[in-house]
């Protein structure tokens, strides 16, 4: 098995996750890492499907900070819950001082 790069970590408050070229809610995020994300959404989205998007980075120690990035989906599978489904997502493109806030916080204790 391949290990992650990167720390994940389960997001406790909802971080909405928003098209930025449409403006469409795209779900919310599951969990995150500064490598990507698992997005939880009422619809399915296309294996392979690229998408730019931002959502606000709640952080008790530095605030909040609106992220933006690229991702791609790689997988979409259906959750347990009706309507639901679960999509793992590669981060493709990403400012470093974006990356560095999403490490600090899969990295910061609970």
């Amino acid at each position: 098995m391949t290990e992650r790069r990167d720390r994940r970590r389960n997001v406790r408050q909802a971080m909405v996750l928003v098209n930025s070229i449409t403006g469409a809610n795209l779900g919310r995020i599951g969990n995150l890492s500064a490598g990507g994300l698992m997005l939880i959404s009422n619809q399915p989205v296309g294996d392979s499907n690229i998408y730019q998007a931002q959502f606000q980075l709640n952080d008790p120690a530095s605030g909040t900070r609106s992220i933006d990035l690229a991702f791609q989906v790689l997988w979409c599978a259906p959750a347990s819950t009706a309507n639901t489904f679960w999509s793992g997502c590669q981060t493709i493109d990403i400012s470093e001082e974006d990356r560095a806030a999403i490490h600090d916080w899969a990295n910061a204790e609970d």
